[in-house]
């Protein structure tokens, strides 16, 4: 539990508004493999991690007003359910269309008062916008006494993500966030949205976060051409094989028998997808058997593909990769997250770290002129009612 961000937003709500709120958390999650096929019916293995949102929230005894507070950013908003807010700020998507989204429903039952706060960097790929809406939407569901399962909430901010933010994600995001289990990656199946739990037992070795410091935003054209892209090759293989219904039923033989019916890029998106859906899992079946070096050569083989084919890398990306590639204590990295900047993610000996840090900093401000930022993470647990 992120008891120090309880204490900060409590006390700042308290101050604030006067009453005594609901309080929840949600992590941020690491994505292991599996990157840009949750929207292809694959399979994805994320974790929670040990950064958190919190959010605080109490009715405010209107019947339709919100005041919400971004602490961190020092921002408030003001609004009524009723009235349109076209000119929201990026952070204000995933509360207003939380609210709003039940509210179209008939299902708001009074105006809330709403702060929050948090430590999982931001434009890192972590996933901070996932974590706002699982502990906005879990405060909110508790505020208006809805009963809504975690299965339910997943798919209920998943679609505040495509409505208001405008990003046709898949569900991995907002399902790591809301069913985070300490010690567990999560084997999710994005076609029939059901999950097993992977033990994570990573021995002498940690997962250790790279940030480019180059910004992304997954609601840039990029990110969207990608996934029409893939829907665009799944329906000429349907052309051609009647038995195929989902990415899940398509094998590399086919793929490349429709090789000539496609653009290049097209071709390129979708080898990526048949590649990694494999991938996955044997790099859950590594993790399950304690082979982390097999692990570890699929986290490269993930990187390759979405640099190569995808096209979603960056070159300060691909240079931190490479440079893992000469270290004997580094066994695997790879890009995480949408891409286009964000961090890399890196199986590696925790002992090494600082000596791996120090020559990489070096290396990376050599040859872009920005300071490396690094963070260890260990596992989460999922969103939770604190109070």
């Amino acid at each position: 539990m992120a008891s120090r961000l309880v204490k900060k937003v409590r006390e700042y709500f308290q101050q604030q508004f006067g009453s005594k709120p609901v309080i929840t958390q949600a992590p941020g999650r690491i994505n292991i493999i599996g990157e840009h096929i949750d929207y292809s019916d694959g399979f994805v293995l994320p974790m929670a991690i040990d950064k958190y949102i919190v959010v605080a929230a109490a009715l405010n005894g209107t019947s339709a007003r919100c005041r919400v507070h971004a602490i961190d950013l020092n921002e408030s908003v003001e609004w009524s359910f009723d009235s349109l807010l076209p000119d929201r700020p990026t952070w204000l998507h995933y509360i207003y269309g939380s609210i709003d989204q039940w509210y179209n429903q008939k299902l708001a039952a009074g105006g809330i008062d709403l702060a929050f706060c948090g430590d999982i960097p931001l434009g890192a790929g972590l996933s901070s916008s996932a974590a706002l809406e699982a502990s906005t939407a879990l405060a909110i569901s508790r505020l208006w006494s809805l009963d809504v399962h975690q299965k339910e909430l997943a798919l209920h901010c998943q679609q505040v993500e495509h409505q208001y933010a405008g990003v046709q994600c898949g569900i991995m995001d907002q399902y790591a966030s809301i069913f985070g289990s300490l010690g567990q990656a999560i084997l999710l199946d994005c076609q029939s949205v059901a999950h097993q739990y992977i033990a994570c037992n990573l021995g002498k070795y940690a997962f250790l976060l790279c940030n480019t410091g180059v910004s992304h935003s997954l609601a840039s054209s990029q990110y969207n051409l990608r996934r029409q892209s893939c829907e665009a090759g799944l329906v000429e293989l349907k052309k051609h094989y009647s038995s195929i219904k989902s990415w899940r039923d398509v094998d590399l033989g086919q793929l490349r028998s429709c090789r000539s019916n496609m653009d290049p890029t097209t071709y390129r998106r979708c080898l990526h997808v048949v590649h990694e859906i494999d991938r996955v899992l044997q790099a859950a079946q590594a993790l399950q058997k304690g082979n982390l070096p097999e692990l570890g050569q699929l986290m490269y083989g993930s990187h390759s593909d979405l640099s190569g084919n995808y096209e979603v890398s960056c070159p300060e990306l691909d240079f931190l990769v490479e440079l893992t590639q000469s270290e004997d204590h580094v066994l695997g990295s790879r890009m995480m997250g949408g891409g286009f900047g964000g961090c890399t993610i890196n199986l590696i000996e925790e002992a090494r770290i600082p000596d791996f840090l120090e020559k990489a900093d070096f290396a990376y401000r050599q040859k872009f002129g920005i300071d490396l930022e690094s963070y260890m993470v260990k596992g989460g647990d999922g969103a939770s009612v604190i109070s």
